[in-house]
């Protein structure tokens, strides 16, 4: 059986890689990575590479122009994108294309496996976000065949939206495979220069498309909050490639020079990417997580790290109880900040059922990948 997964971040690749990996070691697969957009660009830390060693076999599609500028951009890669995997796939077409979460890219290869006559499954389907991303989401929902939610709650979001019950198996999220096996780079800690003693935040806040206007003042509002209301290093990874990212990535090129000539009093560390054993190390050696990612939602509280979850990306999202929420107001951070510093609660991770990884293998092999599957019905 030839299964494809499509990947065009390296937030999507980190994710899905271990259960990419238990499916690679299964026989009767031939597992490939099809690697476009951010990958692609060294803007985004070169991400291809993490591909490459995973010892994954991988297609590279054409490189994008992906400036990060405005919501038209990111409409003209989606299409072009689309293009790019029905050339493909027309060329070398898999049994089963793996989907995962509410990117444009996912949109383009669902609707690329519709036109081609290719089943295609989704991981992360009837998650919320309370963005742009829900819309994505639910169209990726539609066109898939085969869904598989993250937890009981999304399950019932896709009953609710006329998905089959038989076409859903709950098998977690497949981030949380490997959080406690990784192993990151034995000095990474002196790489980033990180002591023992170290109070550490760490900074990971992408643009809101819908608010792409106001994604740098968003960030200079966090920055500014941290640099005066933490005592300790500041780990602040760039933003992806969405609408509003480039505002951002400027910013934080001006607050690289400005906040060190005023003596801040943080220690601010500046990354573009982190292999993802390495960004895993680091979440799990914070103190807190801070910004608007999916990692702060799902991953963080197996690495027993507290979170401080800003604006609105994630703002529907099923949260666990180590997540603190505040609006991109100085005031708010800050008062959210303290209360994940003194968190002493549980960690429990509703987006753990187990192991995906563990569980994939078996679960793709029982599929029905005939013909009769392009064939859907949604019950209203």
């Amino acid at each position: 059986m030839k299964i494809c997964y499509v990947s065009g971040t390296r937030a999507d690749f980190g994710l899905m890689e271990r259960t990419l990996r238990a499916l690679d070691i299964e026989p009767s697969f031939d597992v490939s990575v099809l690697a476009m957009g951010q990958h692609l660009d060294p803007r985004y830390g070169n991400t291809i590479e993490d591909i490459e060693a995973s010892g994954l076999a991988v297609h590279r599609l054409p490189a994008l122009d992906m400036p990060g500028e405005t919501g038209a951009e990111m409409g003209h890669v989606v299409a072009t994108a689309m293009q790019q995997i029905i050339d493909h796939f027309s060329n070398d077409a898999p049994d089963i294309v793996l989907l995962l979460g509410d990117r444009g890219e996912m949109v383009a290869a669902g609707m690329a496996c519709v036109f081609l006559g290719i089943v295609s499954a989704h991981f992360h389907g009837g998650d919320r976000s309370g963005t742009v991303d829900d819309q994505f989401r639910r169209v990726i929902t539609s066109l898939a065949h085969y869904h598989f939610p993250a937890n009981d709650a999304a399950r019932d979001r896709l009953i609710a939206m006329g998905e089959d019950p038989l076409t859903i198996r709950t098998l977690g999220a497949p981030g949380l495979d490997g959080l406690t096996t990784f192993k990151a780079e034995p000095d990474i800690a002196d790489t980033l220069g990180i002591a023992p003693d170290d109070k550490v935040a760490t900074v990971v806040f992408h643009p809101v498309v819908q608010d792409a206007h106001d994604a740098a003042n968003q960030a200079q509002t966090l920055i500014e909050t941290l640099s005066v209301g933490f005592s300790g290093k500041v780990v602040v990874l760039a933003p992806n490639s969405d609408a509003g990212s480039a505002g951002i990535a400027r910013y934080f090129e001006t607050a690289r020079q400005t906040l060190a000539d005023a003596g801040s009093k943080a220690q601010f560390i500046w990354l573009t990417h982190l292999a993802r054993d390495n960004y895993l190390w680091l979440i799990q050696r914070s103190d807190v997580l801070v910004g608007n990612s999916s990692s702060g939602i799902i991953e963080a509280a197996t690495l027993r790290t507290p979170v401080v979850n800003i604006g609105d990306r994630q703002n529907a999202r099923d949260r666990n109880d180590s997540v603190f929420d505040a609006a991109v107001d100085k005031t708010a951070i800050a008062d959210a900040l303290k209360q994940s510093l003194s968190y002493d609660g549980n960690f429990d991770n509703q987006y753990d059922h187990g192991g995906c990884a563990s569980r994939i293998v078996e679960v793709i092999k029982s599929l029905d990948l005939s013909r009769n599957v392009l064939k859907k019905n949604f019950s209203h």
